[in-house]
């Protein structure tokens, strides 16, 4: 929900915003804000009743800019309520992105004084509440866009039952109650996900230590499809540590990349060697054929008890490899031609700053923006940073030019293709 004209990025974009939140018993004020100077404008805000009562829709829609994406988010208290946020370009001298509802004040406990510089409204246009009737899904965790702009989110049971579950765009925009179109069951405690080219789902299943394939033709109805492909993670634990594997990215070459966290570390001088996260790779053909494959790169950080890259990852189009990592508050740049089978690569570039505290996730969209998701630690305040590709080229702390924080923070995002 901007509009870029400065630094680099002259493209006319929309976002529509999701937010995965709930358990409010109270209306709340949503506020997207953006530095003023750095992108022209601006962006959306927001108040909704969390009841499972549909949010007004907007009176004055105007006309949306070309390129719409779309955006989800989850707020860290692992609530359901799904909301749409959607913008309007409205008549000024400026050609201002801006809401037709001014929506006041909200703090940003999270976010630095340079990024609360200037603030905007945006206005919800619907509600989906949940979990769906009927199940002990309480737990979104990751989200991924089909090409056909069905949303696809992973959610754990109150014990080690998990499903995908599928919102179709025309759910999308109905708000309220709406059940998942599609839920597919089967998995323990399911996490990161993504699509590759032929249109078949991948996703991590943590508790069972794996990653499972799903054809569309199995995607198509609910149930609980055997997979068609399952590749053991067995060989991310080595010197008696085990890791679990939480986010899931495909490269331009179908190669599959995961980051892991560890879950044990041996007491021992090898054991405090091994970092917190750590970013491996496999082939297409590894992950196809199944087993237990070796990765044919692990990307790591020496020292002793050293935090690792990680967990968030994702590639801009130039592929290079983006990790968000939490113990560090940064994000870093691996050069793509840097990701070849050998040593572990070391970043060229690092982003700090006192708003990447926190750091879970990180996202691209076609434009070359960059979202950062600040709720790993699951507190009040975390929220989503976005940066220009202008602002990437060199290490340093600059000033997020999109900052979005709900009351409940969030902790994963998504774009579509």
């Amino acid at each position: 929900m901007y509009q870029l004209a400065a630094a680099g990025v002259r493209a006319a974009r929309v976002i529509q915003l999701w937010i995965w939140g709930g358990g409010m018993d109270n209306s709340r004020t949503i506020l997207l804000r953006a530095p003023a100077g750095t992108i022209m404008a601006i962006v959306l805000a927001a108040s909704f009743a969390c009841n499972g009562v549909k949010a007004p829709t907007n009176p004055n829609p105007g006309k949306p800019l070309p390129g719409m994406q779309d955006m989800y988010v989850i707020a860290a208290n692992g609530s359901w309520d799904l909301v749409g946020f959607a913008p309007s370009l409205t008549a000024g001298a400026t050609g201002a992105l801006t809401g037709v509802h001014h929506a006041g004040a909200a703090t940003a406990s999270h976010a630095s004084a340079s990024a609360k510089a200037a603030m905007d409204s945006i206005f919800t246009t619907f509600v989906i509440v949940g979990p769906p009737s009927g199940t002990d899904l309480v737990m979104p965790t990751y989200e991924a866009f089909d090409q056909a702009g069905n949303a696809w989110m992973s959610v754990r049971g109150t014990a080690f039952d998990g499903s995908i579950v599928e919102y179709t765009p025309a759910a999308q925009k109905l708000g309220d109650t709406v059940p998942p179109s599609v839920a597919i069951g089967g998995v323990q405690y399911p996490e990161g996900m993504a699509f590759d080219q032929a249109g078949n789902l991948w996703v991590l299943d943590a508790q069972a230590n794996r990653l499972v394939e799903y054809t569309p033709a199995q995607l198509a109805h609910s149930g609980s499809p055997a997979p068609t492909s399952i590749m053991s993670l067995a060989a991310l634990d080595v010197i008696g540590s085990t890791y679990a594997a939480f986010v899931l990215a495909i490269d331009a070459h179908g190669n599959f990349w995961v980051s892991a966290n560890i879950q044990n570390r041996p007491a021992s001088a090898a054991g405090d060697s091994l970092p917190n996260f750590i970013v491996a790779e496999f082939t297409s053909s590894q992950a196809e054929a199944g087993g237990t494959p070796t990765p044919v790169l692990t990307i790591s950080m020496p020292g002793s008890f050293p935090g690792g890259y990680g967990p968030g990852i994702a590639f801009d189009s130039a592929g290079n490899l983006w990790t968000a990592n939490s113990d560090s508050g940064t994000l870093t740049k691996f050069p793509a031609s840097s990701l070849t089978a050998g040593p572990s690569p070391l970043p060229t570039i690092r982003i700090g700053g006192v708003d990447l505290a926190g750091i879970s996730d990180v996202g691209i969209d076609p434009a070359g923006v960059l979202f950062a998701a600040t709720g790993y630690a699951i507190v009040p305040g975390a929220g989503l940073f976005g940066y220009l590709p202008s602002q990437l080229t060199a290490s340093g702390s600059p000033t997020p030019v999109i900052v979005f924080i709900p009351a409940d923070g969030i902790t994963h995002l998504a774009t579509r293709p």
